[in-house]
């Protein structure tokens, strides 16, 4: 199996009052580093090929794009942006040079410590989250609705979209969706500033074949314990507990 990996970023400082963990964060670069040194030294090759394509949409300096290709990465500059500093959507349109099986879409503050293991059939995959309470249940009526969606299970209507993996060849079709119904997100955004972007693709997901990924993919530090051998394969590491001493150790180990 073929896997484009991508990750959208831009060398900004990370802003103090957005996101789960204020006034923690590693910076972007820094975050991209460690994550493209994680995969080039942990993914096993002789069980999924891959390509790691970076998305900006913001100036970068030569030398940080020139550090980044020596590590394999091809380093994509499209300005368009459907939210200030976010360009996922220029994963999704860009004319990729070899046609991959499936993408996988990463946050920035993500480590991949083992290979994950895919028994793939649908259409894209994402981890469900337990939080389901960020706008109301009258609200996500309202924009289901909106999609022409069924109302799905209140334990099935949020996503975490730290990792996301979609098959390839719907890549150009979801990001129409996305375009086609941005007076839904600029609504959700109205709503809540942060998750609005993140409950507009839970809600898109639902127009695909979707499933669940592997528990071991997309794995937050509340749920890992570091001294164990727990399956982890994809660590989701600035969760709500941000990055503790055990973790920050993990992360050195890709200076």
């Amino acid at each position: 199996m073929k896997i484009d990996i991508t990750v959208p970023f831009n060398d900004v400082v990370p802003p103090r009052q957005i996101g789960m963990v204020l006034d923690n964060k590693p910076p972007y670069y820094d975050q991209v580093i460690h994550l493209v040194k994680s995969i080039n030294t942990n993914w096993d090759t002789s069980k999924h090929e891959y390509n790691i394509h970076l998305f900006h949409s913001r100036p970068l300096e030569q030398s940080k794009k020139e550090r980044l290709e020596s590590l394999g990465c091809n380093v994509v500059y499209d300005s368009s942006e459907i939210q200030p500093f976010l360009n996922r959507e220029n994963i999704l349109k860009y004319d990729y040079q070899e046609e991959s099986d499936y993408t996988m879409i990463l946050d920035t503050d993500m480590l991949v410590l083992k290979t994950p293991e895919l028994n793939l059939g649908k259409e894209i995959y994402a981890r469900l989250s337990p939080n389901q309470g960020i706008i109301s249940e009258q609200q996500w009526d309202s924009a289901h609705n909106s999609l022409g969606l069924e109302t799905h299970l209140r334990t099935q209507r949020h996503f975490n979209c730290g990792c996301i993996l979609i098959k390839s060849s719907i890549r150009k079709k979801f990001y129409k969706e996305t375009i086609d119904n941005l007076p839904l997100l600029r609504h959700l955004e109205k709503i809540h500033r942060h998750f609005g972007i993140q409950i507009y693709n839970s809600l898109l997901f639902k127009k695909f074949d979707w499933d669940n990924l592997p528990s071991g993919m997309n794995v937050f530090p509340s749920e890992m314990n570091v001294s164990s051998h727990q399956p982890v394969e994809i660590l989701h590491y600035l969760g709500s507990k941000g990055l503790s001493p055990e973790l920050r150790d993990l992360y050195s180990l890709y200076d």
